[in-house]
């Protein structure tokens, strides 16, 4: 099974090798990552995809979970299958986004959750 991992947060050394811990360690390969510093704050997308039938989303988002106190990122994780049905009710719509807003946001979110 494909998911999806999105990571944001304050940048900060050993946040990849952190969440690709957790996910070697419960069997899920990373298939494709794309990650990115915006001034201060991280962001990652990960395509992973769950090799053990063993380990559900459920219990890597539990582990993320805990990763999240220790590095005050935001971590997810999501089925892909999801993810497309997701896309394909809001298809029609378009959003046009200012860059300079989203890190005007960025930087509100961190005030008002990492402080």
């Amino acid at each position: 099974m494909k998911a999806v991992v999105t990571v944001i947060g304050k940048d900060q050394k050993g946040i990849i090798a952190k969440i690709s811990n957790i996910l070697f360690e419960n069997g899920v390969n990373i298939l494709d990552i794309s990650q990115t510093i915006m001034q201060d704050m991280f962001t990652m997308i990960m395509l992973v995809n769950f090799e053990n039938e063993n380990v559900t989303v459920k219990q890597i988002s539990e582990k993320f979970e805990q990763a999240e106190k220790g590095y005050g990122a935001s971590i997810h994780v999501q089925r892909e299958r999801n993810l497309h049905i997701n896309a394909q009710n809001i298809r029609e719509v378009q959003i046009m986004i200012n860059p300079f807003e989203v890190i005007e946001t960025i930087k509100w979110l961190t005030r008002k959750t990492l402080i």
